[in-house]
């Protein structure tokens, strides 16, 4: 069953009361890499294992002048300076500028915007601690400010998903947790997920995909534990690491997140299906991410 979203009367960026087109909060270019180093050539329903889907989720959000230009332009910028980079040539350092921060403000607002037109997340969630933050997310993306009012946002580079590790902080002190269940590292690398949630009391945004995790703090604007490299507004340097480290709250939301995907069994018939499809595409199995993942983790059922 496809999600049912209430609808927006206005573009989420601009403010215009124009027509809205289907947005996405992970790039279409992100889905596309997946399914093109998949086993299958396809992409799973979250909440329905069980279907086949070619696309990843939408809504109507923005309209088609932000969403194809302004939006659509971060996602290059990411697309080609870090996502190719990364998984496609295994590079570690990372030079940027302003547009990595607007790509990953870019994120935030359409996963707050996102969230609004989900009527079963009222429950989960404070619309009201939205409002100030999607203002400031706005002016900044249209280039109305050059001041986030101290939004920060992180990026924590992932690989099978070992590099990895988790840090419990008490008084000043930490302790390090190596080594993940097998299905979280293959969740981290073959996964897309996107959600606003509380951790520790602060509202963030939290936006995974092949090779990276974005977070950004919304309310309120500090946050004590660990998100990864905070990304600087005026460009930097950055360097993936075999020792990427996140606070264990964000670690335990990534374990449950990949738990829930791991819980959602496929059922015996299309398990099939994808025995079949593997069996009639033997190349395509042997030189897919899928294959290299599971074998690292030991798996021994594809779900994908």
């Amino acid at each position: 069953m496809a999600t049912a979203f209430q609808t927006r009367v206005t573009c989420g960026l601009c403010g215009d009361e124009v027509k809205l087109v289907d947005s996405h909060i992970i790039a279409d270019s992100v889905i596309n890499w997946i399914k093109r180093t998949s086993a299958t050539g396809f992409l799973r329903s979250a909440g329905d294992p069980n279907r086949r889907v070619q696309d990843g989720i939408t809504a109507k959000m923005l309209c088609e002048d932000c969403d194809g230009s302004l939006i659509s332009g971060y996602e290059k910028y990411f697309i080609e300076n870090f996502f190719k980079p990364r998984l496609e040539a295994d590079s570690f350092d990372f030079e940027y500028d302003d547009r990595l921060l607007k790509f990953a403000y870019s994120l935030a607002l359409r996963i707050l915007l996102l969230e609004e037109l989900r009527p079963e997340r009222r429950k989960d969630l404070n619309y009201r601690h939205f409002a100030t933050a999607k203002e400031y997310l706005r002016r900044y993306l249209m280039g109305k400010t050059n001041n986030g009012n101290g939004i920060e946002s992180y990026v924590i580079f992932t690989d099978s998903g070992e590099n990895v590790m988790s840090v419990e902080e008490s008084d000043h002190s930490f302790s390090i947790r190596r080594g993940h269940p097998e299905r979280m590292g293959f969740h981290m690398m073959r996964s897309v997920d996107s959600q606003a949630f509380y951790l520790n009391n602060v509202l963030i945004t939290f936006a995974m995909m092949p090779g990276f995790m974005f977070t950004s703090v919304i309310r309120p604007r500090k946050i004590n534990g660990k998100l990864g490299h905070r990304i600087d507004p005026q460009g930097g340097s950055l360097r993936a690491s075999n020792g990427e480290i996140m606070g264990t709250s964000l670690y335990e939301f990534v374990r449950e997140r990949s738990q829930l995907t791991d819980e959602q069994k496929i059922s015996d018939r299309q398990k099939a299906k994808i025995e079949a499809s593997i069996k009639g595409k033997i190349e395509r199995w042997d030189n897919s991410r899928t294959k290299m993942l599971a074998e690292l983790s030991g798996m021994s059922v594809l779900d994908e």
